[in-house]
């Protein structure tokens, strides 16, 4: 438990060997089925890791990658996130078979020269500047929730179609004169290999998957010219509310009452209800009862997670040169992939 670079190994408690005995024993003392034990050892351990070697990136089975949390994959650079990758570059959460594809976010599923795009996977082909667009497509341009579909220009909410522009039919011939004509104006105008401008969102830059790796403030994001959401669901309808602080140190105390409150998160300060589920794992894993609200909880956890970028430095061993995405907070230790596997293996 609480252990750093460790391999084939049982009985550890932030890295160090006990009997099985001692182990339960040492376990037993962390008091880890409460809050002060548990906010105790987080703070212990992150101290520990500090002072433990840390892999450069995260990746396996990787050929010619610059990237981290990138996993078999070859020639791709700039990526995080992702898996499967062949000739790729700058693509982020996307996975299975996808090739040659540039400044892509999310999702892959057998996908291939899609570029400029977010949110679109399964089975695409040759997507350019689309947001949203799933299943069999092919040969779209600044298209969003399209469908099943090819040869698309411009055009939101199709399924089944061909030869569309703005949603109207064409034959193939008016289809592909009137794009060329179109894609002119638009390279005129500045506006040809552009994404969406941002005022087109439909959402809020807070509710957004950048609001996880990139978070800015509201006057920050409205600053940069992003749309902002105000709004906050209704509170829950309950009988009582308590402030976190009142929570019980150990769930054994937690009765099924707790099911009709609402908890006050200790750092935003929103009202947060527990579910039957949620009791029921808290209770089986004797977990205290959170004291933070979901949305927190989730800042919290990636918060954690190293930034969308890398920085050029030197292993710690080797002293070769290596690009990494460890935090001098992490680890002021950093191996490249060899001497990391020397010193695991």
């Amino acid at each position: 438990m609480g252990c750093v670079n460790l391999r084939h190994k049982e009985y550890h408690i932030l890295n160090k060997q006990y009997s099985k005995e001692d182990y339960e024993k040492e376990f037993a003392s962390l008091k880890l089925n409460t809050h002060a034990g548990r906010e105790a050892f987080a703070s212990r351990f992150k101290e520990f890791r500090m002072t433990q070697p840390q892999k450069a990136v995260e990746g396996e089975h990787n050929e010619n990658v610059v990237g981290d949390h990138v996993y078999n994959s070859k020639n791709s650079y700039g990526c995080y996130d992702c898996k499967d990758l062949e000739d790729c570059v700058h693509c982020t959460k996307v996975a299975s078979n996808v090739r040659n594809c540039v400044d892509y976010t999310a999702w892959g599923f057998k996908a291939e020269l899609v570029y400029g795009s977010a949110g679109c996977g399964d089975n695409a082909y040759n997507l350019k500047y689309c947001s949203t667009c799933t299943t069999n497509i092919s040969d779209f341009e600044y298209c969003y929730l399209c469908t099943g579909s090819q040869h698309l220009f411009g055009c939101v909410g199709l399924k089944k179609k061909k030869f569309c522009i703005f949603n109207k039919q064409y034959t193939e011939e008016e289809y592909y004169s009137l794009r060329d004509k179109i894609i002119e104006h638009m390279k005129s105008t500045g506006e040809w290999g552009q994404f969406f401008p941002k005022h087109m969102c439909a959402y809020g830059y807070n509710e957004t998957i950048a609001m996880d790796h990139f978070p800015l403030t509201k006057e920050e994001a409205l600053a940069k010219g992003y749309n902002w959401s105000d709004y906050e669901p209704p509170p829950p309808t309950v009988s009582k509310t308590i402030k976190a602080d009142q929570l019980p140190e150990q769930i054994a105390p937690v009765t099924d009452e707790i099911l009709d409150w609402a908890i006050t998160c200790e750092t935003s300060g929103k009202p947060f209800k527990l579910t039957v589920q949620e009791l029921h794992f808290y209770r089986r894993l004797d977990i205290p009862c959170p004291k933070v609200h979901p949305d927190q909880r989730h800042a919290n956890r990636m918060a954690k997670r190293p930034e969308y970028r890398l920085v050029t430095g030197k292993c710690t061993a080797c002293e070769k040169q290596i690009e990494h995405s460890v935090s001098a907070n992490d680890s002021s230790q950093i191996l490249c992939r060899e001497c990391y596997h020397d010193l695991i293996y």
